[in-house]
């Protein structure tokens, strides 16, 4: 019967070790996505008012979130195009290194927003 309580006691610290691995390595990660999708939401925000907006306003205001939110300087090398007054489009791309033990993976952000002016 010992034997039977010792196992069940290791399989859950394995289960809690693996829980704590999950927990400290997948914030990082879940901090970068949530930064991508609020620096997303203020670029297709800025689609929406661009009408009555000129494009150095739309440069400053998502600048200004992408140091907010700490993304790369290449974040704000965004690109924001209106073609022949019937469209406006914005496009930014950067990565983020996510590090993890041994290993370092550059995620990539791409983020297109367009509407009709």
């Amino acid at each position: 019967m010992d034997s039977r309580r010792g196992g069940s006691a290791l399989g859950l610290l394995l289960l809690l070790l693996f829980i704590a691995a999950g927990i400290y390595f997948g914030i990082p990660i879940g901090e970068t996505y949530w930064r991508y999708v609020q620096f997303k939401d203020e670029i297709n925000q800025q689609v929406i008012v661009a009408p009555s907006v000129p494009d150095a306003v739309i440069r400053r205001r998502l600048e200004a979130k992408a140091d907010e939110l700490g993304l790369p300087s290449e974040a704000k090398a965004l690109s924001i195009e209106r073609e022949g007054g019937e469209r406006i489009v914005i496009f930014a791309t950067y990565e983020v290194p996510i590090e993890l033990p041994g290993y370092v993976r550059l995620w990539r952000f791409n983020i297109r927003a367009e509407a009709r002016l």
